[in-house]
């Protein structure tokens, strides 16, 4: 079973999460009751976008070992992506009532608040993470998106600047720069990080549409339709 369970693993780290969820169901034919396999299957459903499909096999995982942390988290997770926020934060409160320490729930539990519009209480949760891990990408850059909302912008490109020295190349980091460089005004600079930002995702919808407000501003109104007409084009794609 490790050896089936491992290969899906490894996998979804590879972000190949159709061909990892193969490798899960060979596993759970030989034990259909391992638990790491029942939470990693309903994490690659999850990265898939079948969120209720997540939860399906997280409930299974949960059901042996309710105060298993991870699947705690993770249906918080798939919660999360379904925009049931309140709910989100009851699961991550669970697994951070076994852990206090549980890096993924301390930071979903701040991007739940952040979605809710508690992005105040947010930045506690994302130092809270912090406190465990200081260079998580995912609570420096949350932290940055979190100022932003509320208007501190400067603060903003702080953490932000401090997520990409842990990761100069993640697409979403790259477009926050873009984002928090267009609301101090500086268009030039923002469309260089949204053209970074696409470098890693042509299809990046938030960078696609910022690029086309940056534009917008300098008064280059043809140009930004041409962006605005690609962030369309994606987001249709998509649906």
């Amino acid at each position: 079973t490790n050896a089936l369970s491992n290969k899906g693993w490894a996998l979804n780290n590879l972000e190949r999460y159709n061909e990892a969820i193969t490798w899960y169901d060979k596993a759970l034919e030989v034990d259909p009751n391992h638990l790491i396999t029942l939470n990693d299957k309903g994490l690659a459903l999850d990265n898939l976008g079948k969120h209720n499909e997540a939860i399906v096999w997280l409930d299974k995982a949960l059901d042996i070992e309710p105060n298993y942390t991870n699947a705690l988290s993770n249906k918080g997770w798939a919660l999360n992506n379904l925009e049931r926020y309140n709910e989100a934060i009851t699961w991550y409160d669970k697994a951070l009532g076994v852990d206090p320490t549980h890096l993924s729930a301390l930071t979903g539990k701040g991007l739940a608040l952040d979605n809710l519009g508690k992005h105040n209480e947010a930045i506690t949760w994302y130092d809270k993470a912090l406190e465990v891990d200081p260079i998580d990408l995912s609570a420096l850059n949350n932290k940055g998106v979190a100022l932003n909302d509320l208007g501190k912008h400067n603060e903003a490109l702080f953490w932000v600047d401090k997520a990409l020295e842990v990761d100069h190349m993640d697409q979403y980091v790259l477009d926050e720069k873009g984002r928090t460089l267009v609301e101090l005004g500086k268009h030039n600079e923002a469309i260089t990080w949204y053209d970074k930002a696409l470098g890693v995702d042509p299809t990046h919808l938030s960078a696609l549409t910022g690029k086309g407000l940056a534009l917008d501003n300098l008064g280059k109104h043809n140009e930004a339709i041409t962006w605005y007409d690609k962030a369309l084009e994606t987001y249709y794609k998509t649906k």
